[in-house]
């Protein structure tokens, strides 16, 4: 038998090695492009035509995310919320208007209930007393007293007694109509409060719209209105560019086949600082090529054409406005 060569076997297994990392470095490189990190341009406008009341920022100026830049004014929606108020007001006098009316309405029926009650239970006194009268009077002479049911003043006192029934069945069914009505009204009032107060939320919210805030760190690019200017809808009011670059633009070059989705997380590093890395997200793509700057291209000479890619990072960053950054796709 033919012993095998060890030094075939080694070259064998140093040509799998190589085959495999030039492997594994293709599929890095092509994962990895150029970029540059850019600042996003804020543009600030209005939903409705408005009035500028107070002009807060110049152009140059440093804000920061949540400071007042302009004051806007609507006379009408103050005019809606006042009038909205006004409703509120109203509904209330309404409702107590009602209620006090019910109260004294009430008030008057069981004046009249007592004044009913009291008069039958004098009559009921003044009855028995002549029934106890009467049979004490039998009773003298020696006859028996006559049953209740066969002496007429006594079916004159049961048909009192009932009265008195009817009497006390009519308030409780009287109390039931008025604590009904005033529910009613209570729960009519209620709800028409509650519209109301769904247009005070509504205005409100208007309202504060009519404050205009910076929507992050940055510098004031321009100011194209002054105060009592009016400011048109959706028309641009103020610029800003943030303070630090915000995303990335990358571009793939059209030879290159990237598999990437958007919302895919990525690696972003300076190409000229290699310590300096953050973490970012694809936010979009354009299905159109463009050229290369001359700065990204492999060869400058040479023009080049590619995709852009937009990545999002967080503003807290230590990288340079237009700065070269490299691109590794997870």
């Amino acid at each position: 038998m033919k012993k095998i060569n060890i030094l075939y076997v080694f070259w064998i297994i140093a040509l799998i090695l190589f085959i495999w990392l030039m492997l594994n470095l293709k599929t890095q490189v092509t994962k990895t492009i150029f970029g540059t990190a850019t600042t996003q341009v804020y543009s600030m406008n209005v939903e409705y035509a408005t009035i500028v009341n107070e002009c807060k920022v110049h152009q140059g100026d440093r804000v920061k995310k949540g400071d007042t830049l302009l004051v806007l004014l609507r006379g009408e929606m103050d005019k809606s919320i006042s009038d909205v108020f006004s409703m509120i007001n109203q509904l209330d006098v309404d409702r107590n208007a009602k209620n006090q009316i019910l109260d004294k309405e009430e008030a008057i029926f069981n004046a009249q209930q007592a004044s009913k009650i009291s008069a039958i239970n004098a009559q009921i006194t003044i009855l028995e007393k002549e029934i106890e009268i009467q049979n004490n009077l039998l009773y003298a002479i020696g006859q028996e007293k006559t049953k209740p049911t066969n002496n007429i003043k006594q079916l004159e006192l049961a048909g009192l007694k009932e009265s008195l029934e009817q009497l006390r069945i009519q308030s409780i069914e009287q109390k039931k109509s008025y604590n009904t009505q005033r529910e009613g009204n209570n729960k009519s009032y209620e709800a028409r409060l509650a519209t109301n107060k769904n247009d005070i939320d509504y205005y409100q919210l208007e309202k504060h719209k009519m404050i205009v805030v910076a929507p992050c760190d940055g510098i004031v690019d321009n100011v194209y209105v002054l105060p009592k200017d009016m400011a048109p809808q959706y028309k641009e009011l103020i610029r800003i560019n943030s303070v630090t670059p915000n995303r990335v633009t990358g571009f793939i070059h059209e030879s290159m086949a990237i598999p990437f989705q958007l919302g895919d997380s990525v690696l972003l590093t300076s190409a000229a600082r290699q310590e300096i890395s953050c973490k970012g997200m694809i936010i979009g793509n354009g299905n159109h090529l463009v050229e290369l700057p001359l700065r990204l291209r492999k060869f400058v000479e040479l023009r080049a054409w590619g995709r852009e890619i937009f990545v999002q990072m967080n503003p807290d960053n230590n990288f340079y406005i237009d700065e070269k950054i490299l691109i590794q796709i997870n």
